[in-house]
């Protein structure tokens, strides 16, 4: 055996002979080189189902054992240039696993046997070449009996195949081949869609005839130019020619519902003796042969998809006609050329399997989307063409590529670009789009010759977020026409910082903000006109922080022209913009003038705002749905208003603070400072919005805060420092989210109170709120999940009527427990199997309880659960009022001896009767605790 447990195992160019190969980890690289691999064994000769990444280069996978026991080809769901079913004797059955794709599945036996493919999964095969002969049928089953496989022929419909006996076979009815299976071949149950018991038929040579109509009726073709109709329709042997004779006027040509898939060899459209053709249909086509569209007298309203099959090498010529079909070349073991430049407008151009170039003439490609995302074998070769898409780029990383980028320049003109690089070298990529108001997500850590972007022409900010480090020869970053029309240069994930090693920085940079981005290389330390600091930073040069002041008299945005000035009340200067790094002031006196509302009219990276001197003067700060990210101080006045739903997030890194000023925050706020901590100076009141915290320290210190929802469900590290204050959630469901949490630490000594009317859920994760209260302060039943650790599970609702606290199958731990209920307010404590855990004292408040399936633990304390409460079904409460005398003692019971009850004993209410000889005991007996059985 061979087995790869960690790391890369790379055959190079050489032959491996093994009993079994096994693969143990799906991080590992099996690199299949040119050679042949032979499994000489039985049973599970090739065990990938932990699938490794497998690079499959043009190796043959041979089992070679000759006798009739069966073996097992786990595949994994891989891609394998050849499988070959080999030693030529020994009747045994192979077992196939795995949603694979062989470029080839072949057999050299002579004798019987069976291949079992996985039920309910496709098998892609390029080529088939399993046949029997006279006397020694191959059987195809299910892996699960009488359940259907499929079979996807992603090349040319095979020949020379005989004597199969077939059952419960899908051959994809969208298949580009066909299955032709052979006429001594035996159609034995379940078989549907292209599987063809015939032999292969000859190859033809058919042409359109009569003008308008269908692909799908054999009135349109004919086995001669302008000859008789009535042939039967194109196989994907059969070449395909429109010409002057296939009708003398104006027609339409059609590819219809009356086929699944179009198939044919080759395509060549020309137009009639005078007028167009118009190539019609919706109806998917595909190609096994070279395909060339006449320059002139072709009207093109086709949308249906066009696979670029077969198994040789092949050309696209369009010879300029537009066309608006997703293009796929799908062919295993083909390679296709473009014979001129291809525009496919909206739709996407993806290479699934084998070989596309553009040729050596530089052939141009417009499209939408560059698509080859998969662990294929397959190759993309760009020479020196230009590429300009309106949509994505998205390359896999997998060794099964081969992207030859030449010198080509890809452009990309979208608003919201994903560029999917796949760690692939490029030569220029520029994003095109001068107002872009989306993202730019560059994932893959690729290697670029040029990598440039246009600066944004109007008001707004423009974000390039970079998921992986990048190597680049020149970049060209934005120059803004103006300071507030902005650039962000980023790592997606906000303090986990991404490198861009740079040679040469083109000149004129402006107005670009940075966030966790180190340069390195040549070009470092960079330089530019407003470069704005949003922290994580290194290898770039910032100007320093100012304080600048906002100076419009009237309703203005926040990056409108004549927005800020130098000092207040001063001259206009739009080049005084505020950077992250800055501090933005709003003068007491009139700019702005009272009552009128400034806008933050994009998601700005800003600094400190100081409205503090805003008190007599009222003005109105709107967010409206963008989304502002704060590095500095939130100071309100007493004049402001607030208003917006974009949500706030806080990122300084170091000490940030928000002083409310007794306003309402309208908008969401998050708090995602790694490293970094957000105090507040004073009460906190969010209105119909949810605080959220992702990185970092939230203090509340000694104030109150109003939200409607707490989040915090995620792994990364964060302190939640309640304080000593009271927050209140009033919404109902899910009020408090810390149902992840993974490096979550709370402090504080304060109260969470969710005070909603409807049911709601405090979702605690498992979290330690040792010194917190939670409180179910609203008539709705609270629902508590994870098994939390609290000072005190209390409830203040004192309205008429009941209230409930459920903790399901948790385990609550407290150090008290204050929940009570009164004469007709009963209070419901239930769950399925949930235990209430006290840590120390004794739970002497509660009274006028209802409770069910909640157990009450304490190694060395007692719960009383009150006079007035009843039991549901609940170990471990005392069901009296606290103040009797507690005995601790051992029952045995003796016909049992290995029983016994640990319990405690309470004694109330001893009086004595004079007319009795003895006292008697009134009231109370009652069992606290565990209960074990061994003989049970």
């Amino acid at each position: 055996t061979i087995t790869i447990t960690y790391g890369t195992f790379d055959a190079v160019t050489y032959n491996v002979t093994t009993g079994v190969f096994t693969n143990s980890a799906t991080a590992n690289t099996v690199k299949m080189g040119s050679g042949t691999w032979t499994l000489t064994t039985t049973g599970t000769v090739w065990n990938c189902a932990t699938a490794p990444t497998l690079i499959a280069g043009t190796s043959t996978v041979v089992l070679s054992d000759t006798s009739t026991t069966a073996r097992t080809f786990a595949g994994g769901g891989l891609y394998y240039n050849k499988l070959t079913i080999g030693g030529t004797t020994g009747t045994s059955t192979l077992t196939i696993t795995g949603a694979n794709t062989f470029g080839e599945l072949a057999s050299t036996k002579t004798v019987a046997h069976t291949i079992t493919l996985p039920s309910s999964t496709t098998t892609t095969v390029g080529k088939w070449s399993v046949t029997g002969t006279s006397g020694n049928v191959v059987t195809l089953a299910p892996s699960t009996a009488a359940t259907t496989y499929t079979l996807f022929i992603a090349g040319p419909a095979n020949s020379g195949i005989d004597y199969l006996s077939i059952s419960y076979c899908a051959v994809s009815t969208t298949s580009p081949g066909e299955f032709y299976v052979g006429a001594n071949s035996t159609n034995t149950a379940g078989n549907t869609g292209a599987i063809i018991f015939t032999a292969t038929p000859a190859a033809r040579t058919l042409y359109w005839v009569g003008g308008t109509g269908n692909w799908s009726s054999t009135t349109k073709w004919s086995t001669s130019s302008g000859g008789g109709s009535g042939a039967a329709i194109p196989t994907s042997l059969d070449a395909v020619i429109f010409d002057s004779a296939s009708n003398a006027t104006a027609y339409t040509a059609t590819i219809d519902a009356g086929v699944t898939i179009a198939r044919c060899a080759s395509f060549t459209m020309a137009g009639p003796a005078a007028g167009n053709v118009t190539f019609a249909g919706t109806v998917g086509i595909a190609f096994h042969g070279n395909v060339s569209f006449a320059a002139t007298g072709i009207t093109r309203t086709y949308t249906g998809a066009m696979n670029l099959a077969g198994n040789s090498s092949y050309t696209f010529t369009t010879n300029g006609l537009a066309l608006v079909s997703d293009t796929t070349v799908i062919g295993i073991g083909s390679t296709w050329t473009l014979g001129s430049n291809l525009n496919i407008g909206s739709s996407t151009l993806t290479v699934t399997y084998g070989i596309f170039s553009t040729s050596g003439s530089n052939y141009a490609i417009t499209a939408s989307t560059l698509s080859s995302s998969n662990s294929n074998v397959r190759s993309i070769s760009l020479n020196g063409s230009s590429v300009t898409l309106s949509g994505t780029v998205t390359l896999s990383s997998t060794g099964n590529l081969t992207f030859t980028a030449g010198t080509s320049a890809i452009s990309i003109s979208t608003a919201s670009a994903t560029f999917n690089g796949g760690g692939q070298t490029f030569y220029n990529v520029s994003f095109t789009n001068a107002a872009a108001s989306g993202n730019i997500n560059i994932g893959g850590a690729n290697t670029f010759n040029t990598l440039a972007f246009t600066g944004r022409t109007t008001v707004g900010i423009t974000s390039i977020l970079f998921t992986s480090s990048q190597t680049i020869t020149t970049l060209t970053i934005p120059a803004g026409t103006a300071a507030a029309y902005r650039t962000l240069l980023a790592a997606n994930t906000l303090g986990t910082t991404q490198t861009l090693t740079v040679t040469t920085l083109t000149a004129g940079a402006t107005d670009v903000d940075f966030r966790d981005i180190t340069i390195a290389g040549a070009a470092a330390p960079i330089s530019g006109t407003r470069f704005g600091d949003c922290k994580g930073n290194s290898g770039i040069t910032f100007p320093a922080a100012k304080t600048v002041y906002y100076r419009q008299t009237g309703s203005n945005n926040w990056g409108g022209s004549g927005s800020w000035s130098a000092t207040s009340g001063g001259a206009a200067d739009d080049t005084q913009f505020p950077l992250a790094q800055d501090t933005a002031i709003f003068p007491a006196a009139t700019y702005p003038a009272s009552g009128i509302t400034t806008t933050i009219n994009a998601s700005y990276n800003i600094g400190t705002i100081d409205m503090s001197l805003r008190t007599t003067n009222t003005m109105t700060l709107a967010t409206g749905t963008t989304a502002p990210t704060i590095y500095g101080n939130w100071i309100n006045g007493t004049g402001i208003t607030l208003s917006g739903i974009g949500t706030m997030t806080f990122a300084g890194r170091s000490s940030q603070t928000i002083t409310s000023a007794s306003k309402t925050f309208t908008q969401p706020l998050t708090i995602n400072s790694p490293s970094g901590s957000v105090t507040l100076q004073d009460a906190l009141t969010l209105s119909n919005a949810t605080l959220t915290l992702t990185q970092g320290t939230l203090d509340a210190a000694t104030y109150n805060v109003s939200t409607t929802v707490f989040s915090s469900a995620n792994a990364s590290a964060r302190t939640l420092a309640i304080g000593s204050g009271t927050w209140t959630i009033p919404i109902a469901g899910t009020a408090w989210d810390t149902s992840t949490s993974t490096n979550l630490t709370v402090t504080g000594t304060g109260t969470i109170t969710l005070t909603s009317a409807s049911a709601k859920t405090f979702a605690g994760g498992g979290a330690s709120y040792t010194n917190i209260t939670l409180n179910n302060g609203g008539a709705g039943a609270l629902t508590i999940t994870g098994n939390n650790t609290f000072k005190d599970i209390t409830n203040s609702y004192s309205a008429t009527g009941a209230a409930s606290i459920s903790i399901g199958a948790t385990t609550q731990t407290v150090s008290q427990f204050t929940g009570t209920g009164a004469s007709a307010k009963v209070l419901t404590i239930s769950g399925s199997t949930g235990t209430l855990r006290l840590t120390s004292g004794t739970v002497t408040t509660p009274d006028y309880l209802s409770i069910s399936n909640v157990r009450a633990y304490s190694l060395t304390s007692t719960w009383y659960a009150g006079a007035n409460s009843t039991n549901g079904g609940s170990l471990g409460w005392i069901f009296a009022a606290a103040g009797g005398t507690t005995y601790n003692s051992t029952v045995s019971d003796t016909s049992r001896p290995s029983d016994s009850i640990s319990a405690n004993l309470v004694l109330y209410s001893s009086t004595t009767d004079t007319a009795q000889a003895l006292d008697t005991i009134a009231s109370g007996l009652a069992y606290n605790s565990s209960t074990s059985d061994t003989a049970q």
